[in-house]
């Protein structure tokens, strides 16, 4: 599962910027930045956030740039593992969707089987009312009509009784599943144990994460996943090794 496919994002600075800097001690020697040096700059990404891991770093393709950076272009997996509670919420709330879902879905099915057979008999009572020659005959069936549309409005009515005292007594409030208070509550909960204070981390957080709709957020944190992701990123040479600048 991704936030966005194919995704391409690159990372780098400008003349003026002098923002993060992940220095890499490895390979301080070498004049092209190998795997080795870009696994060093994705294993710190996530020092805070141990849901979130970075795997299968791979070195696609380089290219050395005129102002003495070096463009490398990395594919990596990110990986999340929920905590025990949120896998549990997730669990739960798919319980009970599931529940949910089974009463309103009969509800649906009675009230359309009600309004096919009301829409069945005002249309014989159409046909009868073409042939009707006399006003007391039309008036006798205008009032069947009126007697159709009440029983069927009453049968809906008691469905709809019948449907809520059942999902009350499953234990569903007046607002149903209230699928939003529980995306919000497990959005809360995985920021409480993943801080992600560095931006390498909120950017790969953000295609991986934020970029989804905040069911399959909710989903993500409650199952886990993985999403595989590529990056431009510019890199430069310091005296302690392979630096990357955005």
């Amino acid at each position: 599962m991704c936030g966005k496919r194919n995704l391409t994002n690159r990372l780098f600075i400008g003349a003026s910027v002098a923002t993060l800097v992940l220095t890499m001690s490895g390979c301080s020697n070498s004049n092209i930045p190998q795997e080795s040096d870009l696994r060093e700059i994705f294993a710190s990404a996530f020092t805070d956030c141990e849901l979130m891991k970075v795997q299968n770093v791979k070195k696609l393709d380089g290219l050395q740039l005129e102002n003495g950076k070096y463009r490398v272009k990395t594919s990596i997996d990110v990986t999340i593992q929920p905590t025990e509670k949120l896998a549990k919420n997730w669990a739960k709330f798919e319980e009970n969707k599931r529940k949910y879902d089974s009463v309103v879905a009969e509800r649906k099915a009675a009230w359309d089987a009600i309004s096919i057979e009301e829409k069945e008999k005002l249309a014989r009572l159409d046909e009868k009312m073409k042939q009707a020659t006399q006003p007391e005959e039309r008036a006798e069936i205008l009032e069947a009509r009126k007697r159709v549309e009440q029983e069927a409005i009453s049968k809906q009515s008691d469905i709809s009784n019948r449907a809520s005292q059942l999902l009350e007594k499953m234990g569903f409030t007046i607002h149903g599943l209230n699928e939003n208070n529980f995306y919000r509550e497990q959005e809360i909960e995985f920021g409480t144990v993943c801080k992600l204070s560095g931006k390498l981390s909120k950017k790969i957080a953000w295609d991986f994460v934020m970029a989804l709709e905040s069911h399959e957020r909710a989903k993500l944190y409650g199952q886990g996943g993985a999403c595989s992701q590529t990056y431009n990123l510019d890199l430069t040479k310091t005296e302690k090794g392979w630096t990357l600048y955005f």
